[in-house]
């Protein structure tokens, strides 16, 4: 693997390849692609494939998995790629490191693509909101309550214009969250 190439595509899907010969086969029919961007694989990480070559495509879903996450502004899960991030820490630390970083360098550039300047995030508010045992709510001022009200009505406002399927993309992050 020579390259990084990470994909948005047009109906914001978030592709991340090794090759660019396995576009096409990803792609689906009506499906074009919107950005691209290529990256140089960090020091160590042909090492660590060279050594363990079916670590190819844990890699290529954990790296895509930490992209997307970042970018759409969600929580992710921790435990989701554990036995790869395992694998990656016994042959060095610091590659989880430097992979972790360019990805979320990644996600800031595609979440600047796929979000307006003010973006409200709701899955995130009610995550980060939601009541835990002995920690109580947040609760909001009065201005707070108009600040997120304006924000949603701004980002209602933008779908309408722009017409972006959410309806999509949620139903999407709901089958990721089971």
């Amino acid at each position: 693997m020579k390259q990084i190439h990470v994909i948005a595509t047009s109906d914001r899907r978030l592709l991340v390849i090794s090759c660019p010969s396995e576009l096409p086969t990803l792609l689906k029919k009506s499906e074009t692609r919107t950005r691209e961007w290529i990256y140089k694989p960090p020091l160590g990480l042909h090492e660590f494939l060279y050594e363990d070559p079916e670590a190819l495509q844990g890699f290529i879903e954990a790296f895509g998995y930490w992209v997307e996450f970042r970018a759409r502004g969600y929580i992710e899960d921790v435990k989701r790629h554990e036995p790869f991030k395992e694998k990656i820490k016994k042959f060095s630390e610091n590659l989880l490191i430097k992979l972790r970083a360019l990805a979320s360098r990644i996600a800031k550039q595609v979440a600047k693509m796929w979000r307006p300047r003010h973006h409200y995030d709701e899955y995130r508010e009610t995550k980060l909101n939601a009541t835990q045992p002995g920690l109580g709510t947040k609760r909001f001022t009065k201005k707070e309550k108009k600040a997120i009200a304006a924000l949603q009505k701004s980002r209602t406002e933008y779908e309408e214009k722009y017409q972006v399927p959410c309806d999509i993309i949620d139903a999407y992050f709901e089958i990721w969250n089971r």
